[in-house]
């Protein structure tokens, strides 16, 4: 999404080939969103932060609040190919990864030109979504708190994980939908 991105990465690494994985758009859009309301940096509607984009570009918000620009794939692709070429670049759809991983990491490794005999663990969930019910339950878990504090003087890591585990699941409050 930075303008300069492209221009950095092949002046430090000209033989670069490049990986873009691209998501729905609407999808990332959303998932943004709610990642910037789980870290308590958005206060705004998604409605309210999509008019709002305009104008906080404007003053100078970080890219963290363009929601709608960094949906434009078009010209974020066009200035790393302008540079390296569409024989060094490599597309591949988000939903492809997440329907069929072992087949489209494969064909990512033969365009990287490495070995395709490592088979990636494709039943692990990297970065899924979470939001907790009660704020202050998951600051006792995951904060700074006395409680944590003892726990891990007290007990084992491994129980203190799955302790920590289980609060947060009993916690997690469910994945909000987005209105058509």
């Amino acid at each position: 999404y930075n303008e300069r991105a492209a221009e950095r990465a092949y002046r430090r690494y000209p033989d670069l080939k490049l990986v873009i994985i691209l998501r729905d758009p609407v999808d990332r859009l959303f998932s943004h969103y709610l990642h910037m309301r789980r870290m308590g940096d958005e206060p705004l509607s998604l409605s309210s932060a999509l008019k709002a984009e305009p104008l906080r570009r404007a003053r100078g918000y970080g890219p963290s609040y363009h929601y709608l620009s960094q949906g434009f794939y078009k010209a974020q692709i066009e200035r790393f190919v302008t540079r390296a070429g569409w024989e060094k670049t490599k597309i591949v759809l988000f939903d492809d990864l997440v329907k069929d991983p072992i087949s489209t990491v494969q064909s990512i490794y033969g365009f990287l030109g490495v070995s395709d005999r490592f088979l990636p663990p494709v039943d692990e969930v990297h970065n899924a979504f979470y939001e907790p019910r009660l704020r202050a339950i998951d600051e006792l878990v995951m904060g700074r708190s006395t409680l944590k504090r003892i726990a891990r003087a007290a007990l084992p890591d491994r129980l203190r994980t799955q302790g920590a585990n289980l609060l947060r699941a009993l916690n997690a409050a469910p994945k909000p939908k987005l209105d058509p």
